[in-house]
């Protein structure tokens, strides 16, 4: 919502993108547990950086996932 809100006060446009995980994407395996469980997953493999670089946000060579405001610009 904070983010919203943000580019919403930004003056031109502004954008943001919101990745979602499919969470029913193994749902007759039973390894990772219902649905609030993979929820659970990705809150504890995600960690908020701020103002990162973009080289360093490719999530297949990382431990955690970023998340985070990475750049604002006015166009």
């Amino acid at each position: 919502m904070n983010s919203i809100t943000d580019a919403l006060r930004q003056p031109g446009l502004s954008v943001i993108e919101v990745i979602s995980p499919c969470l029913m994407y193994y749902p007759n395996i039973g390894r990772i547990g219902e649905t609030i469980d993979r929820m659970g997953i990705y809150r504890d493999s995600s960690v908020i950086r701020n103002n990162e670089s973009t080289e360093n946000l490719d999530i297949r060579s990382q431990q955690k996932i970023i998340v985070g405001e990475f750049g604002c610009s006015t166009i």
